[in-house]
């Protein structure tokens, strides 16, 4: 019934108690649990981040890319944020594979850069996902709706049943 479970993650403590669930029907039904990560294509950050004259990682100003280098301080060094983002994000999957697999359970990695929403449908819908298991921070009123969630566009648009964890409930089991 359900071979291919998705847990989508952003490594956030709401996604860490949905894991748990993720794993639980992994395990229960012998299905593989595949672990999304996804960096927000939407996100522009004015920073953008580099390594000093000893090694550290430091933040600066992005600069239009048709400028001289010379002239915005930026250099060859310069990372953009959605690469380090994407390292961690690789970094994560990979581990709760690692994590996953320890305990006999089948599970397999990806991350990928868009709107999160439209990765994880796209993602479930590629993959004939059995199910989505996902974390909500258990936003309300003015804050959800500034925010918005992922959770809740995947719940009322996705064509795949989703299991929603709220980190209220978990913290309180």
């Amino acid at each position: 019934m359900y071979d291919r479970i998705l847990y989508p993650t952003d490594g956030s403590e709401g996604a860490e108690c949905a894991l748990k669930h993720a794993r639980t029907i992994g395990e229960q039904f012998g299905g593989t649990v595949h672990i999304l990560f996804v960096v927000d294509a939407g996100f522009k950050s004015p920073m953008q981040m580099r390594k000093d004259e000893h090694g550290r990682w430091t933040t600066g100003m992005v600069r239009r890319q048709r400028e001289d280098p010379a002239q915005t301080g930026m250099t060859k060094d310069d990372v953009d944020i959605g690469d380090v983002l994407e390292r961690e994000g690789t970094e994560l999957t990979t581990d709760i594979v690692a994590e996953l697999e320890k305990d006999g359970i089948d599970a397999v990695a990806a991350v990928d850069r868009g709107d999160p929403a439209n990765v994880i449908e796209r993602y479930a819908e590629e993959h004939e996902i059995d199910v989505i298991v996902m974390g909500t921070h258990g936003r309300s009123g003015l804050e959800r709706r500034l925010i918005g969630s992922v959770t809740e566009h995947i719940i009322r648009h996705s064509q795949t049943p989703v299991l929603s964890v709220r980190l209220e409930q978990e913290a309180e089991a």
